[in-house]
């Protein structure tokens, strides 16, 4: 083993875990597990009792997670798992840019064919933040994943499952006469700490996306999650992502697309933290592409829901086209008016009216002014003011 590469040799990263009185070290012993058991498992050498169900949102492949699981979770769990036919909700997500990566691992009740889960009701989260220079985003990913998991591994199984029936994928309860306004839109938000809604609400306005989408039948679902590291200083997460409207008593379920952001404030209230995370996962999702290859909602049906209609894609990609045409339209105009006043932009040198002109850009000019007539002054003079047409 190279230890002249080993992540973290010279900057120990800050670490929190979702149960505060829970901290670890960083070692190579917590980032070996998740290493060996995707080895084992593609050797076909692997020694764990049994793989578990689950649905991947890391950066980890299927095989490799679901292998890990099956021998870092506690038998209790996996017993419940097994038992209730649940599976496995794993996220991870690394910012390298920031020096931050952060892992959720949950229980939702199993979804139909086709169809993706619920969000869990209870949720084990880690978080990290390095020093740039130190970025290694699998070793932090595969850290906070294990930290996750051992919170979960902790936590009572009463509480794990605390709530779990608002995962059912089947029935739960709707409002009814509710009419189609193109003014409205669905947000289901899943936050730590209460923050105001009205800022994130006005986000999804200014994209018009109650008119790109009818909000009885489709959501706009933000996670955000908090924490204050040893440092003192925040760690916010928030994803956001298109999803079918979810029943009153169920949470919606885990969108195809999903755009995460983060939020690093050396401090304040975590409650505006959360809330920044939020506006900054809706404004990725909104200024990213909806309809097409890779779009936000192209894979949508994967979250939809008995009896309510997918959305209409072809009056989606009409409101993005408005929308592209409205922005290019309005960045043409900010271009011209740019261009506008760097011509008009110059100096003059004149004597007698024989001016010379120089411009911003260095480039210069003769030109002779043209004699006005002063009303106030009664008297005529030499108009030197002019950058020329």
């Amino acid at each position: 083993m190279n230890f002249s590469n080993r992540p973290y040799a010279m900057y120990p990263p800050k670490i929190a875990l979702s149960r505060p009185w829970t901290l670890i070290a960083l070692t190579l012993a917590l980032v070996l597990p998740l290493l060996a058991g995707g080895q084992a498992y593609a050797n076909g050498k692997a020694t764990h009792s049994e793989d578990v169900p689950v649905v991947n949102y890391t950066t980890f492949n299927d095989a490799s997670l679901s292998s890990y699981l099956g021998r870092m979770l506690s038998p209790e769990l996996r017993q419940v798992i097994r038992e209730r036919k649940l599976t496995v909700v794993a996220t991870t997500t690394t910012f390298e840019k920031v020096g931050a990566c952060y892992a959720e691992i949950g229980l939702s009740e199993a979804a139909p064919s086709g169809r993706n889960p619920r969000a869990p009701k209870f949720d084990s989260r880690g978080f990290m933040t390095q020093t740039i220079q130190d970025v290694n985003g699998i070793a932090c990913a595969e850290s906070v994943l294990n930290a996750a998991v051992n919170g979960l591994n902790e936590t009572t199984i009463a509480q794990v499952l605390g709530g779990i029936e608002a995962t059912a994928s089947g029935g739960g309860l709707r409002k009814s006469g509710q009419a189609f306004d193109p003014k409205t839109a669905q947000l289901s938000r899943y936050p730590l700490e209460e923050y105001e809604l009205a800022p994130l609400f006005e986000e999804l306005h200014n994209f018009r996306i109650g008119e790109a989408v009818d909000y009885r039948h489709v959501e706009v679902a933000v996670w955000s999650r908090s924490t204050r590291l040893t440092n003192g200083s925040l760690m916010c997460v928030a994803r956001a992502g298109f999803t079918a409207r979810s029943p009153e008593d169920r949470h919606s379920r885990t969108p195809s697309f999903i755009k995460n952001h983060v939020y690093l404030p050396e401090d304040g209230s975590l409650a505006d933290c959360e809330q920044q995370a939020a506006i900054g996962a809706i404004q990725s999702l909104m200024k990213d592409p909806w309809v097409g290859e890779g779009g936000s909602m192209t894979n949508i049906a994967r979250t939809r829901e008995d009896g309510i209609p997918l959305p209409d894609l072809k009056r989606v990609a009409a409101v993005e086209n408005q929308l592209v045409a409205e922005t290019q339209a309005r960045q043409r105009v900010v271009a011209s008016r740019n261009t506008q006043a760097n011509r008009v932009s110059c100096t003059n040198q004149c004597s007698n009216g024989a001016c010379l002109r120089t411009f911003s850009d260095g480039r210069q000019e003769r030109w002779q002014a043209p004699r006005v007539y002063n009303s106030f002054k009664q008297d005529w003079e030499w108009n030197t003011s002019s950058c020329g047409g």
